[in-house]
């Protein structure tokens, strides 16, 4: 098993966030409330949703200042979108992975308030979302090493 040297782990700087008392724009039901990174601001965000409804309109939220918990603003509405269940997590700056009712991932783009059946189908709430970074890490195993570039 393999550590990672203890210098190394004195910078990695971590912190419990919560997510923000929001109140949700197109009515007073019950909603999601789910934090996801925001590329575009490097930060994170929270996407506000009803958790009711055929056609959903949505909140995006972001944290301006990462180490200031009153930093929370409302960027924009979106919607109403037709067949929305859940939302998986970010496409580029202005596009939504969203699961439908059916269990399909769907991308809509804010821009031209486009939808899009991606073809991925999952089964009892299996679809997840990851964001992809690229890193100059070094990593060891043995006298091997790699780079991820």
């Amino acid at each position: 098993m393999e550590h990672l040297p203890q210098e190394s782990l004195s910078n990695i700087l971590s912190r419990k966030i919560k997510v923000p008392k929001i109140e949700y724009s197109c009515f007073s039901g019950e909603c999601f409330k789910t934090l996801a990174p925001f590329d575009e601001y490097d930060t994170i965000g929270v996407i506000v949703y009803p958790v009711r409804g055929i056609e959903k309109c949505f909140d995006v939220w972001v944290m301006k200042d990462y180490w200031d918990e009153g930093s929370w603003i409302k960027l924009y509405s979106v919607g109403p979108v037709p067949m929305i269940s859940k939302f998986v997590g970010f496409y580029g700056s202005n596009g939504f992975l969203w699961k439908d009712a059916n269990e399909r991932l769907v991308l809509y783009e804010c821009e031209n308030e486009n939808t899009m059946d991606l073809e991925v189908y999952g089964k009892h709430d299996s679809i997840r979302a990851v964001r992809y970074m690229e890193s100059l890490v070094l990593l060891q195993r043995g006298i091997e090493r790699f780079s991820c570039i």
